[in-house]
């Protein structure tokens, strides 16, 4: 891949808000018509940038509905 795949223009109007591993990156889209969702960028990985989906629901995320399901499983993770 090129710099072009790899340029932060194509971040511009978010903000990390966490880091999965294996730099896969959460971003919160603060600006345009996706404000508020969570996106996914993965371009490490040759994988893009998509919009983080509900393992439940099978949708988009805002950030809220993010946050909530990253803390339900991570408290089932430590209730093991």
């Amino acid at each position: 891949m090129g710099k072009e795949y790899f340029s932060n223009k194509h971040i511009t109007g978010s903000i990390r808000v966490c880091h999965y591993g294996c730099a896969i990156y959460f971003l919160l889209i603060i600006t345009g018509q996706e404000a508020g969702y969570v996106w996914v960028d993965d371009r490490a990985n040759d994988m893009g940038l998509y919009p983080a989906i509900s393992k439940t629901t099978k949708q988009k995320m805002t950030f809220t509905e993010w946050y909530d399901e990253w803390l339900t499983e991570s408290i089932n993770e430590i209730s093991k």
